[in-house]
């Protein structure tokens, strides 16, 4: 396997939009009930803040079984990232550190994560890991992580031409009545 740095095709076609303020935010300690799939325990949590954008920071979660996708070059040049077929990663790897955005499609959490995996014969792997296919153990009966909840702005899933992708765009937050 071998990682491929991605070239951007030249200026932007699209407009984008980089970063959008919230008025607040909170950060704070949450646990994860497992054992379990990631993404459905983020899921869970992010529930009880429904609409507000946000994320979690995780680390040190052992692994019983995972993958995890890189970019790889598209052939026809149609996207200026395309990512490969899933790299399966074995039981006893560690979930060394992992970032998992939340945005919103209506009341549905939509979560996007991106972390770095210890294997246990050595070696360290990062990408994007895939949706139900992150099982992790807890030793107790959770894992901890941080969660950080920004009011005022949230993340929805918007399609973006150039890459092909939805990806978790800032907009405003919905005026409440």
């Amino acid at each position: 396997m071998t990682a491929l740095a991605a070239v951007h095709p030249g200026p932007a076609q699209y407009p984008r939009r980089q970063c959008l303020q919230a008025p607040a935010s909170q950060s704070f300690l949450v646990q994860l009930a497992g054992p379990g799939e990631l993404f459905d325990a983020c899921s869970r949590v992010a529930r009880r803040f429904c609409g507000h954008s946000m994320m979690f920071s995780l680390c040190g979660i052992e692994l019983a079984e995972a993958a995890l996708h890189v970019p790889e070059d598209d052939p026809l040049g149609a996207r200026m990232v395309r990512y490969a077929a899933a790299i399966e990663i074995p039981p006893g790897s560690l979930l060394v550190s992992a970032q998992v955005m939340v945005g919103w499609d209506g009341r549905r959490p939509v979560l996007h994560a991106h972390g770095y995996v210890a294997l246990p014969q050595g070696g360290l792997l990062g990408g994007h890991l895939s949706p139900n296919r992150c099982h992790f153990r807890s030793r107790g009966s959770h894992v901890r992580g941080r969660l950080t909840v920004a009011s005022g702005a949230d993340l929805a899933p918007v399609l973006d031409e150039e890459t092909g992708f939805r990806l978790l765009t800032p907009i405003p937050a919905p005026e409440v009545a």
